[in-house]
This record gives C-alpha cells, structure tokens and sequence, in this order.
C-alpha cells in the first residue's frame, strides 16, 4: 500500500468526522425546533416510563429524545412498539420533511465512519 491511499483513508475519516461534529450542532438547533404539540403529547407517561421521562430531559440526553422524535416524525411505523404511530401527524410538513433527511444522512455517515474506520484499520 501506498502512503498516499492510506492519507486518502485518514482524510475521509477526517471529513467524516467533521460532518459528524456539525451534525450534532444540527441536532442542538433542531432541538428547539420540535413541535410542542408533538413533545407534549408523546413524551408522557404511558408511552415513556418516569425514569425515561426524568433521563431524556436533561441534557446531553434530551439530543436521543430529539432524535427519538425525529425518527417518529421521518417513519412512522417506528413507534408501533410505543403505541405512537399517528404521532407524526403532530408535525409539520416541514419538521417531518427534514426529520427524514436528517436522519437519512445521520445514518449513512456513521456506516461510512465505521466502514472507513475499519478500512483504516486493516490497512495500517
């Protein structure tokens, strides 16, 4: 292997790693974008027990709540287990649209992290 391909591995990593920092920055702003009545209406008791009511609350774990309702608002047939799929009819257009892209890329750019973290590893 040549140095070059493996500096062309460390700086795809790189890259990746910052689109993975802008992302959680993303998911600071979108958090004070979640519908209220979605966030009224799903994050209580029956769906969600006291102790996860009382975890995702704060911060840096109320980032998995966004996520959490980011990914009912993008699938719907997501909450089945919670009993919350017509929950993404709380949304707007707008948040649903953007939940699913957001996601979308979340996805896709950690596989690409792990693959070429891998990759990385392999190689050196």
């Amino acid at each position: 292997m040549s140095l070059t391909f493996l500096q062309l591995i460390s700086y795809v990593v790189l890259i990746l790693a910052g689109v993975n920092i802008i992302l959680v920055f993303v998911s600071l702003v979108l958090s004070l974008l979640v519908p209220r009545k979605m966030r009224d209406y799903c994050f209580r008791e029956p769906h969600f027990s006291s102790g996860e009511i009382a975890t995702y609350s704060v911060f840096p774990f109320n980032l998995f709540r966004v996520a959490f309702f980011m990914r009912l608002a993008a699938f719907p047939e997501s909450g089945k287990k919670r009993g919350l799929t017509k929950a993404y009819e709380l949304a707007p257009r707008w948040f649903r649209v953007v939940s699913k892209y957001y996601i979308i890329i979340l996805l896709s750019n950690f596989i690409a992290f792990f693959v070429f973290g891998i990759l990385m590893k392999l190689i050196a």
